[in-house]
Order: structure tokens, then sequence, then C-alpha cells
């Protein structure tokens, strides 16, 4: 069984996501693409013009619009079709994670899905600067993560940090990834 099968069995694709009135919510979205060299998870390296987290890497998402009907699962799919050109259509949802509250006061709800790799990735060239696809098994290795100290907004913050393939992924994004990571060892043990 593929990894990603393994996952959408541990995932309740039918829980519902009880967002709390006090935050901005947002949404992400995990894609894991089979490829020849095994499954892997599609993130973006933001443009270095953004004012923040410039070149850093992240996964596909934003902020829930008028238009997504308070669905997470519709922002995260609809912001990875404007950042990336990822069709609807090449994503089967398997599930969704705990949310997160970021220090800027956003709840940001991670969904998970088995992407099918569109023929050519149309970016968001003022958002994004190009698409990373990673080995999803670098991300469930729990001996990967580390807890360091980063500048922040002026201000030292603990947080999370992965390095896969020379990408150094940070803070939520590897928080969010880490949750993953815990859902699947909890299922080994």
């Amino acid at each position: 069984m593929s990894t990603a099968r393994r996952i959408s069995s541990l995932l309740s694709r039918d829980r519902v996501h009880q967002p709390n009135p006090k935050y901005t919510q947002a949404a992400v979205l995990i894609g894991i693409v089979q490829t020849p060299s095994g499954e892997q998870v599609i993130f973006n390296r933001r443009a270095s013009s953004m004012n923040n987290h410039a070149s850093e890497i992240c996964l596909p998402g934003g902020v829930l619009e008028c238009i997504d009907h308070g669905s997470h699962t519709d922002a995260a799919l609809r912001e990875a079709n404007e950042e990336i050109g990822l069709p609807k259509e090449n994503v089967q949802v398997i599930g969704v994670l705990e949310s997160y509250v970021t220090s800027q006061h956003i709840e940001v709800t991670p969904i998970v899905a088995i992407v099918r790799r569109p023929t050519e990735w149309i970016l968001q060239t003022h958002e994004v600067e190009e698409v990373v696809e990673l080995p999803l098994s670098t991300f469930l290795e729990a001996r990967n993560y580390r807890h360091i100290s980063k500048s922040y907004y002026g201000r030292e913050v603990n947080t999370v940090s992965i390095t896969c393939n020379s990408c150094e992924i940070w803070g939520l994004t590897a928080k969010i990834m880490m949750q993953l990571q815990q859902l699947v060892d909890q299922d080994s043990n």
C-alpha cells in the first residue's frame, strides 16, 4: 500500500473543522504526488519580492474568501489553483489535519490530498518563484525534525525545522509536516 493510501486510512475525510471566530481562517494543501522516484509533497518557493517570508518554502494555500463559502477544502484547492495552476480535478482530498493558530492570529487548517501532477505548473509569479517537490519519506522520519531558535519579526522564536534536498522548511510548514509524521508514527506503534 502506498504511504498516501496509508495516511488516507488514518485521516477522517468527514472531520468537520469548527473554526474559531476569533481568528482569520486559512487553509493549506499537503499535496502528495506519485513520481517515478516515489511519493513527493508539493511545496511553493515564495517569490523573492514578497514582503513576508520571501524565498521560503511553504505549502500552497491562503486565507478563506467569500467564494469558498466557509470551506477550508475549497480554499486550499482554490489557492493551489491560483498559485501553481493545480486543477481541482487533479486533486483527491483524503483528509484534514488539526489546525494551527499563527502568531498573526490566523487559524490554518491543513488539507491532505493525493494529487495528479498537471502537464505544466502555471505559477502566479508575484507570489511563487517555483514549485518544489520533496520526498514524502523525509517528512515521515521523526529524526529529521529539529527544534531551533530563529529571528522572526525582530524577536527570537522557538520553532521546528526540517531540511530536505538543501531546502530548509521551518515554522508553521514544518509543524504541519511534523503533525503528519506523528500521525503515521502513532499508527506504527
